[in-house]
């Protein structure tokens, strides 16, 4: 997958604030609590060989973020918190619904669809350089479109999007509990991946236009694992991978 980077759905059916036990009902497809899901995402821990968690944008939780056609002349990382994980800090409150439904196969795993609607999710996106050192740049080059929810916190305007997220992949068991999506990441459990984002937002001095100039990123990917790349984060998996910004109005 070409167009994932490793940091570390309209469907009208609210689960995220049910507590329950997932359980197996005759074998069949189940509907599981969406914070079943939630509840695990940025909980995986990354080992910084100093006895540590490694972040990527600290204090931020990581989460995927996104990349643009690498083929393209300006390579762009967008970071999009749709799981609300750094909302929690910044207080901001983003509306997030969606299903968890879970299918028992005959191995004995499980297959998982997530569809996760989030309206309000911070949004930032920066130029990358793979000439560069790559992680240093995800976690402090200057943005050209939102703000990393540190600088939000200390008063930046955000950018807010709505996202839409959906993903399909092998769980150990029926009924067992959901990884986070980077711990799946780069194994062949992970079958397919989409996401979506669209919405406003400030564009930056580092954009070529005055600081806060209103405008607007849209994103899209979508990852097919089952046919290329085996699950691999970094292969060319993505038939569509697409991140545009512009001036609102132009």
């Amino acid at each position: 997958m070409r167009s994932v980077i490793s940091l570390t759905a309209i469907i009208g059916i609210l689960f995220g604030l049910v507590a329950a036990t997932p359980a197996l009902v005759n074998g069949k497809t189940i509907q599981r609590p969406l914070q079943d899901f939630l509840s695990t995402q940025g909980t995986l821990c990354i080992d910084d060989g100093m006895g540590g968690c490694l972040l990527f944008v600290p204090p931020d939780p990581n989460f995927f973020g996104w990349t643009n056609d690498l083929d393209s002349p300006v390579i762009y990382f967008a970071g999009v918190d749709y799981a609300g994980l750094a909302n929690a800090y910044l207080g901001a409150e983003p509306q997030i619904t969606g299903t968890v439904t879970e299918r028992p196969l005959p191995d004995g795993t499980a297959e998982v669809t997530v569809r996760l609607h989030t309206k309000g999710a911070n949004a930032w996106v920066i130029e990358l350089d793979f000439a560069g050192d790559v992680l240093a740049q995800i976690a402090g080059k200057p943005t050209l479109f939102g703000h990393r929810p540190a600088d939000v916190l200390a008063g930046a305007a955000p950018a807010l999007v709505d996202t839409f997220l959906h993903v399909v992949f092998i769980n150990s068991a029926p009924g067992a509990p959901l990884p986070d999506l980077l711990q799946i990441n780069g194994t062949p459990d992970l079958k397919f991946l989409s996401f979506t984002a669209s919405g406003p937002g400030p564009l930056t001095a580092e954009f070529g236009v005055p600081e806060g100039t209103p405008g607007r990123c849209t994103i899209t990917q979508t990852g097919l694992f089952m046919t290329h790349g085996q699950g691999r984060a970094l292969e060319d998996s993505f038939p569509a991978e697409d991140i545009r910004l512009r001036v609102v109005g132009q």
